[in-house]
């Protein structure tokens, strides 16, 4: 079975930037048929060759896929990283670039996941709720300050 493009860009409507990341996810199947014969690279210079595979994305897929020791840094986890004290950076990529130094293989490991959902739906951009949580007390959003 084959699928066209148009049918897979239907599917991903919901997904912001949906029509550039359908021609990367067909230009990827394409890249990891002939010249990977259908693995998914173990190494993160190699998947980043991939079509719209950027830090982040190769970092993610190589933790979950293959247990690797890294932690994909996205907005949530710059944002708590930065209102938590760990890290007093300006964008995820520089956020990324301290938590490799900072953060042992185990935490890379384990953390992901947890920092990206409090991010989303307790400390997040527009609303922060950490004040409500033990977190609170270092959180250094202008709303935690003033429930202190």
């Amino acid at each position: 079975m084959k699928l066209e493009l148009e049918k897979v860009e239907v599917m991903l409507q919901s997904v912001n930037y949906y029509r550039v990341k359908t021609r990367h996810l067909f230009a990827t199947a394409e890249k990891l048929v002939h010249e990977h014969k259908g693995e998914i690279p173990h190494t993160l210079d190699t998947i980043r060759t991939l079509p719209g595979v950027g830090i982040k994305t190769a970092k993610v897929v190589l933790s979950h896929l293959y247990d690797m020791p890294f932690i994909g840094v996205d907005t949530h986890i710059h944002r708590v990283m930065n209102r938590m004290g760990i890290v007093k950076t300006s964008t995820p990529e520089k956020t990324d670039k301290k938590l490799e130094k900072l953060l042992s293989e185990d935490q890379k490991r384990t953390m992901h996941h947890a920092i990206v959902l409090f991010g989303r739906y307790v400390c997040t951009a527009r609303k922060c709720r950490c004040s409500e949580t033990e977190l609170g007390k270092w959180c250094q959003c202008s709303e935690c300050k003033k429930s202190l």
